[in-house]
């Protein structure tokens, strides 16, 4: 068992090494694995915060304001 995963381990580091130094896909070897990947993710939720915050802080502002006229108008009511 520990052999054929050693066989397996060894085929797809073969296959990785093949891959990299391959000239059809030398170019896209910077976009690949976890870094990569983690500052796609990362660059893709800033933007989407800065895009959804501004909208999300207006709607949150003006809900606030029309709490605190509704508490205005029923404390002027007691």
């Amino acid at each position: 068992m520990q052999k054929i995963r050693w066989n397996c381990l060894l085929t797809n580091l073969y296959f990785i090494a093949h891959f990299f130094s391959h000239p059809a896909y030398r170019h896209l070897a910077d976009r690949l694995g976890t870094p990569y990947l983690q500052r796609v993710l990362n660059q893709q939720l800033t933007n989407h915060i800065r895009d959804t915050l501004p909208g999300l802080r207006d709607k949150l502002q003006v809900n606030r304001f029309t709490l605190e006229v509704k508490c205005e108008n029923m404390c002027l009511n007691w």
